[in-house]
């Protein structure tokens, strides 16, 4: 039986750490509990923008393969100290947000969002479905990001981590971990 080396391309990657507002699918996944707004923040209201250091790890079938890439990366927060999401919206408990990249997609759903003071910390389900033609896979785990600021310098420290997995459609384990940091000034 031949293997097929599941290798998603980098501009998929980006989605995954970008992310895509929701979008209308009510078939997609039971009934969530009405979205529920965050705390405010003690983080100050602007664009925060640098340069996010990424490090994509798949393991399968027992080969490892690593990527890492830096692209320009920039969050926004409102003058209430929340996170905005890709339309403008602060991010909310139990709200499905949908990233688009072909080949993948994923579907994350927010489980908490968690402020104290100066960090704010989003965790998520995470469902990756990747089409590559010969082989297709349902991969499922969560994303946790943190946001810290640092008040001397005006910064946000930013971290994003991933972790999923599941097997392919020729029965192969994949497992999905990604890494990102960036050090994002503000204007």
């Amino acid at each position: 039986m031949s293997r097929t080396l599941f290798v998603i391309p980098f501009g998929a990657l980006l989605a995954l750490i970008a992310g895509c507002p929701e979008m209308a699918d009510p078939n997609a996944m039971p009934p969530l509990p009405a979205p529920v707004l965050a705390s405010p923040s003690n983080i100050p209201a602007d664009i925060y923008s640098g340069t996010l250091d990424i490090t994509v790890t798949v393991r399968q079938d027992g080969t490892l393969t690593t990527d890492m890439q830096s692209i320009p990366f920039t969050i926004v927060i409102d003058q209430d100290g929340r996170f905005l999401d890709a339309d403008g919206l602060p991010f909310v408990i139990y709200k499905v947000y949908y990233a688009d990249a072909n080949p993948l997609m994923l579907t994350l759903v927010s489980r908490s969002i968690t402020v104290a003071n100066e960090q704010i910390v989003l965790r998520f389900d995470l469902t990756a479905v990747a089409d590559l033609g010969d082989v297709r896979g349902e991969f499922s785990g969560s994303q946790t990001d943190t946001l810290t600021f640092q008040a001397d310098t005006n910064t946000i420290d930013f971290v994003r981590s991933q972790l999923y997995g599941g097997l392919d459609s020729n029965g192969v384990a994949v497992s999905f971990s990604t890494q990102a940091h960036a050090t994002l000034s503000g204007n």
